[in-house]
């Protein structure tokens, strides 16, 4: 995808919640009148911003400079909206019914700065939200989920047998802002 044959790393940027707030997401997933479908195991809910895909290793930095450029502030951000992609019952998330502003516009400059800079995305619309389940509807929360944003990391999926795993590489640091 973003580098041919040599690629080596399948890269993602996404916000990774602290432990209270992945805690609540938990909580979320099992909520409801005996829940269905393969849950998300808590050590890999997120929010993906830009997938990459297939990365060589070599434009590791690039990313890195791409990210450390980033003038975007810290926001708290409610999951107050449950949803699903796909057929039914699909993919069960949960997301923002109103996505905050800062968290659009660092999501859109990640994206641009990407394309500038010659990498191949995603075209689909950015539809903010953290995967609970596959196969399985999720109910929405009694109360929304706060989730203090303050960084957002770059992150490495690969599979490990039948397991999939995810690798935080690096956090990049929000400026201040409401979070």
């Amino acid at each position: 995808m973003n580098d041919g044959a040599d690629a080596s790393l399948r890269l993602f940027f996404a916000l990774w919640p602290e432990p209270d707030c992945r805690d609540a997401l938990v909580e979320a997933r099992d909520a409801g009148p005996a829940p269905r479908g393969r849950v998300i195991p808590a050590e890999r809910l997120h929010l993906t911003l830009v997938f990459l895909g297939a990365t060589a290793a070599e434009r590791l930095g690039e990313l890195r400079a791409i990210a450390r450029a980033q003038e975007q502030p810290g926001f708290t951000m409610l999951l107050d909206r449950a949803g699903h992609f796909g057929g039914r019952p699909g993919c069960g998330w949960i997301g923002p019914l109103d996505p905050p502003p800062p968290l659009l516009a660092l999501q859109e400059s990640l994206q641009q700065s990407l394309l500038s800079a010659g990498w191949r995305l995603d075209s689909r619309d950015f539809v903010p939200h953290v995967t609970l389940r596959r196969g399985g509807a999720v109910v929405p929360p009694v109360s929304p989920i706060r989730w203090p944003v303050k960084d957002f990391v770059l992150a490495e999926s690969r599979r490990e047998g039948r397991q999939l795993r995810y690798r935080i590489l690096q956090r990049f640091a929000l400026g201040a802002g409401e979070a």
